[in-house]
């Protein structure tokens, strides 16, 4: 990992219908998250039996996230005040807070 950055990423699952009931959008508000129901139902299904069998290997997590970290802040700083995708920490934080009651 690079040095002086700490991360520890959780995974949390959202329900579709919390995410659409608390105005959550796909693929802004959420980047690569495309509801699994309708017209977008398995667009993020796919097979990789055959790349894993050839040797595809994943990067954990905490590495993926402390490398994007650290390539995040080697950006200008009117670039990283001006995300284009994601949710703010704020709006992460209120909803991280209803999953949880």
């Amino acid at each position: 990992m690079p040095q002086g950055i700490e991360v520890d990423p959780k995974l949390v699952w959202a329900p579709t219908d919390v995410l659409k009931a608390n105005n959550v959008s796909a693929w802004s508000d959420m980047p690569v998250w495309i509801p699994g129901q309708g017209r977008t139902f398995g667009f993020h299904r796919r097979d990789f039996g055959r790349a894993i069998a050839e040797g595809l290997t994943y990067r954990p997590l905490p590495l993926t996230a402390a490398d994007t970290l650290a390539w995040f802040r080697t950006l200008p700083s009117e670039r990283q005040g001006k995300l284009r995708a994601g949710l703010t920490s704020e709006r992460e934080a209120e909803l991280l807070a209803k999953l949880r009651a």
